[in-house]
């Protein structure tokens, strides 16, 4: 896991926008180059990457971001793995109700259901908000 900074920035706008209306504008990913808590893993051949945010008692996991192309191919996987090098605080995150793969992708590492928040995206759609306990 690498700070944030403008090294990567084109790679990680680029594959971002494989999320459609989900992916950040231009200036909201400068915005968070200047804080201090946001770090990210690029995968090694530009597939996808890990965005998250290192909070002094959870870690949350803002974006994991595949190339289509590369989906099912064990990317996602390995950066699942760079966060837990990274870290072993909670790790929580919210992800679409209706993204059935991605909910099924978190929860086979662990992650708990913790409740549903209605027309929590732009377009209306719902979101799970999930919670991996990793200190019991």
């Amino acid at each position: 896991m690498r700070k944030l900074d403008f090294s990567d920035l084109d790679t990680l706008i680029k594959l971002d926008l494989v999320l459609g209306y989900l992916a950040w504008s231009k200036k909201q990913w400068e915005a968070s180059v200047g804080r201090s808590n946001f770090y990210y893993s690029l995968d090694l051949n530009n597939r996808g990457f890990i965005l998250i945010q290192d909070n002094v008692d959870i870690v949350h996991l803002l974006k994991i971001v595949v190339l289509k192309s590369s989906r099912r191919n064990g990317v996602a996987s390995g950066l699942m793995q760079e966060l837990f090098k990274y870290s072993s605080k909670d790790i929580y995150l919210e992800v679409e109700q209706r993204n059935i793969s991605a909910i099924k992708f978190y929860r086979s590492f662990g992650f708990e259901s913790l409740h549903v928040a209605k027309n929590y995206y732009s377009n209306g759609e719902n979101c799970m908000k999930m919670l991996l306990n990793r200190n019991n």
